[in-house]
């Protein structure tokens, strides 16, 4: 049986804990990670991951620092509380095919809000968003956004730290920049 540390999924177990508790139970050391590229070619890197939830407007409402190793859907459960503990208006979280479980969605649906993801064909079944969906998921891009300008504006792709809390304390200064300058942008 495998802990819920290295499972791909959420488990039930950190949809039943606070979001200290599941930020402290996620791997947050420093670890090698991999990712399947567009073309099926894996990219391995050591190091850490940032995990966001972000608004509209390209505006993060919760963050979390995990091990390169943790997959994208684990800290899910710490986002989704944290955000609506902050934003309880949220409604919509668009995700891509890594976060098509059913599992996530129950959790989501649990808070009041709208699962829209992209679907992970298992089984050679795909399954089609309606067209309210179909529209609403084109606004996801933002997200990428978000990732994007961190990497390339705010200087969290070359980290010269390797302790977890001196990564931590770089990427969340990364993203309260991020924030301030999203919210001037919005302002002028």
């Amino acid at each position: 049986m495998s802990s819920p540390l290295t499972t791909s999924r959420p488990s039930d177990l950190y949809t039943r804990m606070s979001p200290g508790e599941i930020a402290k139970a996620i791997p947050q050391g420093c670890d090698w990670g991999g990712k399947r590229n567009s073309q099926g070619n894996v990219k391995w890197w050591r190091g850490f991951k940032i995990h966001i939830h972000s608004a509209e407007g390209e505006i993060p409402l919760a963050v979390l620092v995990t091990s390169a190793s943790v997959h994208d859907s684990q800290p899910v459960p710490y986002l989704v509380k944290r955000t609506k503990e902050r934003c309880p208006n949220v409604l919509y979280t668009l995700t891509d095919a890594a976060y098509d479980a059913q599992s996530i969605t129950r959790l989501i649906e649990g808070y009041g809000g709208v699962h829209v993801t992209d679907s992970n064909p298992r089984g050679g079944e795909e399954i089609l968003l309606d067209p309210a969906k179909k529209e609403r998921y084109k606004k996801r891009s933002g997200a990428e956004r978000v990732f994007s300008r961190l990497k390339e504006d705010f200087g969290v792709t070359f980290l010269r730290v390797r302790v977890p809390r001196k990564v931590t304390a770089h990427m969340m200064f990364s993203v309260l920049a991020l924030t301030a300058d999203q919210l001037l942008r919005l302002v002028v």
